[in-house]
Order: structure tokens, then sequence, then C-alpha cells
């Protein structure tokens, strides 16, 4: 084997070889041992070649200790986007002020995000050729779309865009619409 792993079961099988040829449960336990989770059904139908799913990012997360490779390795092989730092840990101080309908727009927009960033991912590594391929679901540059990239006045709340919830506010007090 090279010393770089270039598939999923190269890797699963290095952790082994790490581990003085532990599978299993027996690498479970140890990356328990380093509050990790890998399912030893998992890493057995990794090492065998029988693996067919997406890995969960815990089960690379686990593989690349494991393997005492870089997680960008891990995460290559593995065919995933390697995981930035916690949302949640860059958000501004003062979003907990944010009332009930802001939050509701702000996480709804995440889910729009997360959920293209599926597809996108989907389609890059189906490699079907549509038309509708990932390259068309990107913004130019090749990389996937931010959200500065929408036009958020358009961004559907319920029933209604945003702008046609503000109209409608502003109709009911009496102001033209912007």
């Amino acid at each position: 084997m090279s010393d770089e792993p270039q598939t999923l079961q190269d890797l699963a099988r290095l952790a082994s070889e790490r581990h003085d040829g532990k599978r299993g449960r027996a690498l479970g336990r140890i990356a328990a041992k380093h509050g990790l989770t890998l399912t030893y059904t998992t890493f057995d139908n990794i090492y065998s070649g029988k693996y067919m799913s997406t890995p969960k990012r815990e089960t690379v997360d686990a593989l690349a200790v494991l393997a005492s490779v870089p997680k960008e390795i891990a995460y290559r092989v593995a065919g995933l986007p390697l995981p930035q730092a916690p949302f949640a840990d860059q958000l501004p101080p003062d979003v907990d002020t944010l009332d009930a309908d802001q939050r509701r727009v702000l996480i709804e927009m995440a889910r729009v995000l997360v959920k293209q960033n599926r597809q996108i991912h989907d389609l890059e590594r189906a490699g079907d050729g549509s038309e509708r391929s990932a390259t068309s679901m990107k913004r130019a540059g090749g990389k996937p779309a931010k959200a500065s990239d929408y036009d958020l006045a358009a961004y559907e709340v319920g029933n209604m865009t945003e702008q046609q919830r503000l109209d409608k506010e502003a109709s009911e007090l009496g102001e033209e619409p912007q």
C-alpha cells in the first residue's frame, strides 16, 4: 500500500495495520478511548470492500485518527467535503437577540444552503453528465453558492416571499411598499 490511502478501504486497512491488525469491535473500543465513534459493522464492511454507503462524519473522523492520517486525506478518500469550524461558533455575539421570525428565516436559509450543497455533492459523485450538473448549480468560479449570492428579499417564508410579506405589512400600516 502507498503512503497515502486512495480509498476508504485503504484507510480502514491502514487503521487496522496501525493497531496490530485489530478490526471491528477492538478498533471501536480504541476509537471510544479517543472520544470517537466507530461502529464495528461499518468498519468491517469498509475493510472488506462491501460498504456501499456514504460514511458518517463520525466514521471518517475515527478512521483518520486510527489510521494516523490528516482529516483532509480521510475526507478526500471518503468523497466528502472537509467540515469547517462549527457554525454556531462563528455567529455574532448578539445573534441571541433575534426575534422568533428572524431566527426562523435564518434557520430556514441555512437549511436551504445545506440542501443545495448536498445536491451538488450528490451530482458530483454521480457524474451523470446531465445538463443540471454540479457545475451549473455552482456560482461562477466553481465554488458552492454562498448566502451573498442570493437575493434574500425574494427568499420564501411560508407561502410568500420575504418581500411580499414586507409589502403586506407596509400596506397594513397604510404605507407605500418599497
